[in-house]
């Protein structure tokens, strides 16, 4: 990887309006404070990425509340970083141009941080985000785009060490399913992105709204599978409850429209 200009990016969350059991996730190169009360103009070389989301000046999200709701930083190609998703513009999407159907904002910061990783160490990923457990159960690491995402890593740092998907590892560390229940749930996991995909195949003959109630009901049938395959008392330990989440509320719809009209307009 050409080493242009290192600096530290820093992960932040706040709770989401719709669902505040759960985070929103971006990414700047500046610290807080100071805090930036409107979004940072490029010309000051503070840069922030929207990672789907609106603007926070601060936080107070995190599994672990630290101050402004950061959830890490770590040291990064800045250029590199600016290509693979743009920085101080709402629609910059990587490869998850179609929010709720290719990732959520959780997968967009997870790319805007990869360049923190090299050959002998992982990326940052916004994992202490409340709610992470949840959006790579239906979205991986890095979103369900794998060979768009698979080529933005080769062509701009292939030496880095980009785990694909946490879950399975979140999921034996917090339950140890049994074998029969792996396979039931592998099969949930399948049935979820392949019905987004059928989704995404359609995204532009419909409206916003409508997609965004087949994105919510295609989560709602994978959750309830989830639930009755887990129980509630292990369902809770990997996700929030069960009645908080299953009305697809924390897929935002504002988001939705935003990444369908860019679309429209490229």
């Amino acid at each position: 990887m050409t080493q242009i200009r290192k600096a530290t990016l820093f992960a932040w969350a706040n709770p989401l309006k719709a669902a505040p059991i759960l985070d929103h996730t971006w990414v700047t190169n500046y610290e807080i404070p100071p805090i930036h009360d409107n979004p940072p103009p490029p010309p000051k070389g503070d840069d922030y990425w929207w990672c789907w989301g609106i603007y926070h000046a601060v936080g107070s999200g995190g599994t672990h509340h630290q101050p402004y709701g950061a959830i890490g930083n770590g040291s990064a190609n800045l250029e590199i970083t600016r290509n693979v998703v743009t920085p101080n513009d709402q629609a910059a999407h990587g490869t998850i141009a179609y929010y709720g159907v290719d990732g959520v904002c959780h997968q967009l910061a997870n790319q805007t941080l990869y360049t923190t990783g090299d050959r002998d160490h992982e990326p940052l990923r916004v994992s202490d985000a409340r709610g992470y457990h949840l959006s790579t159960f239906f979205y991986k690491n890095y979103g369900l785009q794998q060979t768009a995402w698979k080529e933005t890593v080769a062509k701009y740092a292939p030496e880095i060490r980009v785990p694909d998907d946490d879950f399975s590892a979140i999921l034996n560390t917090l339950i140890a399913p049994s074998p029969e229940q792996l396979i039931k749930i592998e099969a949930v996991r399948l049935t979820a992105h392949t019905s987004l995909q059928a989704i995404r195949e359609n995204i532009t003959k419909k409206s916003p709204e409508k997609i965004h109630i087949e994105i919510a009901a295609a989560l709602a049938v994978a959750l309830a599978e989830m639930h009755h395959i887990l129980g509630k008392s292990d369902f809770e330990k990997l996700f929030p409850p069960f009645d908080m989440i299953i009305n697809g509320a924390w897929v935002d719809f504002n988001m939705v429209a935003l990444c369908m009209n860019r679309s429209l307009d490229e």
